[in-house]
């Protein structure tokens, strides 16, 4: 619920009242828990002159900007009578409305306090605007309003009208809890003076009979509500225990009718049957308290005992404790010596592994020196066989050189020449390739040495 700030300031003044008997107050704070009486007073007349209208802001409202009340949960009748009556002779007391904003509904600018029907029946006619008095009121000063307002003008059976007394005195006893005073009067005098106007007197015993009804159990309730049985003996049963009040119901039950008379001496009689069952009670109390103290005393020797296991779960614990602790001590040794076996197990192997890596390292590099010292002999005779070639392609080439001198014009002579080509081909890729001659380079020159023969018919002297 939305609540207004304008009046918060008239709740907190209200708090920091000290004793009134001590320090005399100002006038507007001496009146100002009782300014309600006054304002719903002057809500029941016609307003009609400047300075009321003046006062209460009164002023045209649409409709569908107004909020109802949500603890105005009393019935709604004659709506369509007081519609019809209102559109023949128009309304005859304006509606009473408070600024307020509801978060889930942005259009809403006010709340309803006084009038839930009025404004039913003006919605109900179609008519989009309705005149309204504005009050700016707090949260408990607005229900209180609405109830007050509910309980003078509406047509209230017993029980509703008990509904609204008990919260009535709720939210007094609210307000005092909150620091307001109210001059020091009791709750049902403080309820009892916003009931009462010019033309009638309510007294603080109505309040308390009327807040008394709801302590009547569920089934009494119903029929106070539909006036089945009057409010005076409505008290009277409420007065009774919860037991009591179903004997009595029973008794409706069976057909027997009682008066408010009747109620008051049934009472009386059950409070005599219930002083009896109280001197019954007492005397099994007494009884229980001579059991109580041969308990205790049983107990206190339960106790004696419990004090003396519980020392000795305590040693216990104590013994148990130094265990733990021995053990736990054990385990840390453990893991101690595990951890420098593991260190001295891993420096072992890594030892282990790093000779075996060394001997591998060794050997490798033996066979790489055999290697290498292999590869300088292939490189060398390569190199020497390479040089050979080349003095034989030399002599080759002067060979062919006079060759192609003598068959200059001769179709053989050129086919000579052509092969003698492709032979310096074949030794050039020889030559290339002479690195990887090995142990076969003679039989290469031999079989060189025989392809030239063929070819030029030259005998070449044999290698050294």
């Amino acid at each position: 619920m939305a609540v207004n700030n304008n009046n918060q300031k008239n709740n907190l003044e209200a708090k920091n009242e000290v004793n009134p008997k001590k320090v005399k107050q100002p006038a507007s704070k001496r009146q100002v828990t009782f300014d309600m009486r006054t304002t719903l007073k002057n809500i029941d007349n016609k307003v009609s002159s400047i300075d009321v209208k003046a006062e209460y802001l009164i002023k045209k409202v649409p409709v569908s900007v107004i909020s109802l009340h949500p603890n105005n949960k009393f019935s709604m009748t004659g709506i369509d009578s007081l519609a019809k009556s209102i559109s023949e002779v128009g309304m005859q007391h304006n509606i009473v409305l408070r600024p307020f904003s509801d978060p889930e509904n942005p259009e809403i600018s006010y709340q309803l306090i006084s009038g839930h029907r009025r404004l039913l029946a003006t919605k109900q006619n179609g008519t989009n605007e309705i005149m309204a008095k504005i009050v700016d009121l707090d949260d408990i000063e607005t229900e209180k309003m609405l109830l007050i307002l509910n309980l003078e003008n509406r047509d209230l059976n017993n029980m509703e009208r008990s509904d609204a007394v008990r919260r009535l005195v709720e939210l007094v006893e609210i307000q005092k809890k909150a620091g307001v005073s109210f001059e020091g009067k009791r709750t049902r005098e403080v309820v009892a003076e916003m009931l009462s106007n010019e033309e009638k007197s309510v007294s603080p015993a109505q309040v308390g009979q009327l807040n008394r009804l709801q302590d009547l159990v569920e089934e009494f309730k119903v029929m106070v509500a539909a006036g089945e049985i009057s409010r005076e003996a409505g008290y009277q049963y409420a007065q009774m225990p919860e037991e009591a009040q179903r004997m009595i119901i029973q008794a409706f039950h069976t057909g027997k009718d009682l008066t408010a008379k009747d109620a008051k001496k049934l009472k009386d009689s059950l409070a005599i049957d219930f002083e009896k069952q109280i001197e019954i009670m007492q005397e099994t109390i007494q009884q229980r308290d001579t059991e109580a103290l041969e308990l205790r005393s049983i107990v206190r020797k339960k106790e004696e005992e419990v004090q003396k296991i519980q020392a000795e779960a305590a040693e216990a614990r104590s013994i148990l404790s130094i265990a733990q602790e021995n053990l736990r001590m054990a385990q840390e040794n453990a893991q101690e010596n595990i951890a420098r076996l593991k260190n001295e197990i891993e420096e072992k192997v890594m030892l282990e592994q790093t000779e075996q890596a060394k001997a591998e390292i060794e050997k490798l590099n033996r066979n790489l020196e055999k290697a290498a010292k292999k590869n300088d002999v292939a490189i060398a005779g390569a190199k020497e066989n390479y040089e050979i070639l080349k003095k034989k392609n030399d002599d080759l080439e002067k060979a062919l050189q006079k060759k192609m001198e003598i068959m200059e014009t001769d179709d053989k002579n050129i086919k000579v020449q052509i092969k003698a080509q492709q032979l310096a081909v074949d030794l050039i890729q020889l030559s290339d390739n002479s690195v990887k001659i090995t142990a076969d380079t003679d039989a290469v020159l031999n079989k060189l040495e025989e392809v030239i023969r063929k070819l030029v018919g030259v005998k070449l002297d044999p290698p050294q």
